[in-house]
Parts: structure tokens; sequence; C-alpha cells
């Protein structure tokens, strides 16, 4: 038995631009480790939902996985497992990730990934409403 390894680079799509030619970032990019990799692998595209269709990353891991997409129980349900929270089925799950933001020019843009202890923060938006 040979072993598998399985390279997921979720969120590696990007748009062509101008500045690269036409390119995108990933297409301009030197990657010769990542060339290695494929040369010596077997490569393809999954259509986790079908051709046309982009799902988020969660639904598109469980279809990888093997599962349909309406048996996904929904991303905050996995979240809670995930920190070991008990999962009743008769209790609604929501999921919320707060994301580190800034102003630039009269717009928010999101600049981090979402971060543990914001507990106190989480819990004074959730009480404003």
């Amino acid at each position: 038995m040979h072993p598998i390894v399985v390279l997921l680079f979720d969120g590696l799509a990007d748009r062509a631009h101008a500045s690269l030619g036409g390119r995108t970032a990933n297409e301009a990019a030197r990657t010769p480790n990542l060339d290695a990799l494929a040369a010596r692998g077997s490569n393809g595209v999954l259509y986790a939902i079908g051709p046309g269709r982009a799902p988020s990353s969660e639904v598109a891991h469980w279809s990888m996985l093997g599962y349909l997409p309406e048996e996904f129980p929904n991303r905050a349900v996995l979240e809670a497992l995930g920190a070991e929270q008990e999962v009743n089925p008769e209790d609604v799950f929501a999921f919320a990730a707060l994301r580190p933001a800034e102003e630039r020019n009269g717009a928010l843009w999101l600049t981090g990934r979402p971060r543990y202890g914001d507990e106190e923060e989480a819990k004074a938006l959730v009480e404003r409403f």
C-alpha cells in the first residue's frame, strides 16, 4: 500500500490583473516546489456541487469526503463539535467570526482571520441586539 497525501489549496483562486500581464498572482508566481509535487502526483479538479457553481469551503470539503450537500449539518454545528460543545438536534446554532478590519478610503476592509480571545467583545456585540 502506498501513502496518500492530499493537498487542498482552499482559497487559492484569484483574478487576473493588468499589472501581472493579465495573469493571476498564482500564474505569475514562481512555484518550483509546487511544480515538482504536481509533476510527481495526480492532479485534477473537483466540482463539489457541479460545474459553474462555487460552494462555501465547508460544503466543498464535505463533498470531498463523500457526503451530499443536503447532508451538511451546517458550519455552526461543525464549529460547535470542534470546540467540544454538546450539540442537541433540537437546538438552533449560529456561527459568527469576528474579523479585524480597518477603514480604507471610506470602506471597511477585512484585514485578518478570526482570533481567539475575543469572547468579551463578541458578548458585548451580541448584547447590543
